[in-house]
């Protein structure tokens, strides 16, 4: 992996990689879940955090580590 990409905004390699990892949840999510590939950041609510974290619990079966990690990722995202 080059420099650059591992230190995206200051970054670690292991940062960059839990963000790349996190972001294709999201996407398998919203395909699962509405059937899209994206959603407006404006359209992120308490009850679609709420079924991520489900889809996160149930589908992909992660414990509450590593799920809390990707909540922190898309609350994260949320604030931007």
């Amino acid at each position: 992996m080059s420099t650059m990409k591992s230190m995206v905004d200051g970054w670690t390699h292991h940062s960059y990689e839990r963000y790349l990892t996190g972001r294709k949840h999201l996407a398998n999510f919203l395909q699962y879940k509405y059937g899209i590939e994206d959603i407006p950041l404006r359209q992120l609510d308490m009850q679609l955090i709420e079924d991520f974290k489900f889809y996160l619990s149930t589908v992909l079966r992660l414990k509450t580590v590593s799920l809390n990690d990707y909540l922190i990722f898309l609350h994260k995202i949320a604030r931007r």
